[in-house]
């Protein structure tokens, strides 16, 4: 009897471990491939001063030093303060239709595409949602996010 429940529990474990493991059931799996970005924003400059508030978002397009503006296909940040020491930034690509770039409103916390009026929760982490009726049955996943940390004066955002 105990045989028996040892291979039962192994046979779980084995099928287990082989459906969660897969490619799409990864965390680390994402739409929206993984590049390089590295930004550092000085929140005294007047473009950036909603970023010293919560809940105010910020659309961020500035090229680099090495002319590439940040995130996939250089669609830019969405970067959003949630408290007083905590920010969010994520890839203004859409993960539903990739060809369209998340919109930003001042004082607005919902990003929405400008392709497919997908929109986008920026304080409950970048979950989709009001998905439009057509594409209910679609798996669409959150905005990529980036990690944000604020040093003195700065924002870095890294991933």
């Amino acid at each position: 009897m105990k045989s028996k429940v040892s291979t039962f529990f192994l046979i779980f474990l084995f099928i287990t471990c082989f459906v969660y493991c897969s490619e799409e059931n990864n965390g680390d799996y994402h739409v929206i491939p993984n590049i390089r970005v590295s930004v550092d924003i000085n929140l005294s400059y007047a473009d950036y001063q909603d970023l010293n508030f919560p809940g105010q978002p910020v659309y961020y397009n500035q090229a680099g030093n090495n002319g590439d503006v940040p995130g996939y296909n250089g669609n830019g940040l969405v970067i959003i303060m949630m408290n007083s020491d905590e920010y969010e930034c994520f890839d203004a690509t859409c993960t539903h239709c990739l060809e369209g770039i998340v919109e930003v409103e001042k004082g607005n916390v919902t990003g929405i595409c400008d392709h497919c009026a997908t929109e986008f929760l920026l304080n409950f982490y970048g979950q989709p949602s009001n998905i439009p009726e057509e594409d209910n049955d679609e798996k669409i996943y959150p905005l990529k996010r980036y990690a944000a940390i604020k040093q003195g004066n700065y924002l870095r955002i890294r991933n």
